[in-house]
């Protein structure tokens, strides 16, 4: 069965605290929009320490299709994420030490796996791992860290993405830190629009 949401701004199932867990369910929204909140995205990780997020399939959302929020040591694997009007999967406010493997997001509105730190954060996602995912035409970037530190992306497979396949940068526009040490070894990277890579 699928949980279908009927208030896009508000679909999120959120995790929070320490040690939840989501596993073995579909969600969807009625939402046909972009909206910008955690809460409208299909599932939505604040806070948390130690969530596993595993075989959940988000079938649709009206933001981000897993979007995790200021979470550390956390794990989103196994899982299957199409047609998000906004990333795939997304990190952003500090997130650490938390892993992102072995799912396939097909279709998302902007990039299909993002680690982003803002400035307004006031502190940089660090020692994230992007390992073993499956990434398809996508609207944007396959894979991009805008600020990022210690962030390993791994054998990953990327095909048909409209912009870089692989993304590494610092955006003055959205006031996000620079990256750092970010290595990318072992990626498959097929049909995207600006070439393999990009780095600024």
């Amino acid at each position: 069965s699928i949980l279908k949401a009927t208030t896009p701004a508000s679909a999120a199932i959120t995790l929070t605290g320490t040690a939840p867990e989501l596993c073995n369910v579909a969600v969807s929204t009625t939402g046909v929009v972009r909206l910008n909140p955690g809460s409208a995205s299909g599932v939505y990780v604040a806070a948390a320490t130690r969530a596993l997020v595993s075989q959940v399939t988000v079938l649709s959302a009206s933001c981000t299709g897993i979007w995790v929020d200021s979470s550390s040591f956390c794990r989103i694997v196994d899982n299957h994420i199409t047609g998000s009007l906004a990333d795939g999967i997304h990190q952003t406010d500090g997130s650490h030490h938390n892993t992102v493997a072995n799912n396939t997001v097909s279709a998302p509105g902007d990039d299909a796996i993002s680690v982003v730190s803002y400035v307004t954060d006031g502190a940089q996602c660090h020692d994230i791992t992007i390992i073993g995912n499956v990434v398809d035409s996508g609207t944007t970037r396959g894979i991009t860290v805008v600020g990022g530190v210690r962030v390993g992306v791994t054998g990953n497979v990327i095909t048909n993405m409209n912009d870089a396949g692989i993304s590494v940068i610092s955006d003055a526009s959205y006031l996000t830190y620079g990256s750092t040490d970010v290595t990318i070894v072992g990626n498959t990277v097929m049909t995207t629009s600006t070439g393999a890579a990009s780095q600024s």
